[in-house]
């Protein structure tokens, strides 16, 4: 194996983790959020918009594809990723208990769908030109995304018991996503600007 097809290899197992671990970070703190906002219903609603937007990019992927380089796209789902992470970690703490927050807070939800998807979506279409290895690696990176939350869930409710109100906890969840989204983007940027891809 060339280090040029290691290092696609390596990349495609981290697209895999950040595929899945924006959504695995709002999932492993759905109790932080309904605790946030007590007075709705965070578990029926929260994934609605989430799953409206998967619908939403699934229809105009084909057209956004043919318009714009895979690169963009990645770009432009991480970021909305990105971004919207950050907005519902800042709602979840500054506007608790209120409608406004609760809206906001679906609104970054629907976001959050949309980057998440926008991207995954453009992954499985890069995949379909490289070999078994590299898809056999992204699909393993998927599986690592939710055991890896779900684990570090359970090491952190250990550490600080399942009543606990503090935001650290959901702090360590998003900084871990951000962090896998901001690494992964650039990969990506690397990767299709490489000799590899061309």
């Amino acid at each position: 194996m060339s280090v040029d097809t290691r290092s696609t290899v390596i990349i495609f197992f981290i697209n895999g983790i950040n595929s899945l671990i924006g959504w695995s970070a709002v999932l492993a703190a759905f109790d932080y959020f309904a605790g946030s906002f007590a007075d709705f219903n965070v578990y029926s609603f929260l994934p609605v918009p989430v799953f409206m937007a998967y619908l939403v990019t699934g229809v105009i992927f084909h057209i956004v594809s043919t318009k714009f380089r895979y690169v963009q796209i990645i770009v432009v789902g991480n970021m909305t990723m990105f971004v919207s992470l950050i907005a519902i970690l800042i709602v979840s703490i500054t506007l608790e208990q209120t409608t406004v927050g609760y809206v906001l807070m679906l609104i970054c939800g629907f976001f959050i769908g949309f980057g998440l998807n926008l991207s995954q979506l453009t992954f499985y279409a890069m995949i379909n030109y490289l070999s078994q290895d590299v898809v056999s690696k992204y699909t393993v990176g998927t599986a690592v995304s939710g055991l890896s939350i779900t684990c570090l869930r359970a090491l952190i409710t250990l550490i600080y018991g399942v009543e606990d109100s503090s935001t650290i906890p959901i702090i360590i969840y998003f900084a871990i996503a951000l962090a896998f989204n901001l690494m992964d983007m650039m990969l990506n940027i690397y990767f299709c600007f490489s000799d590899v891809y061309k």
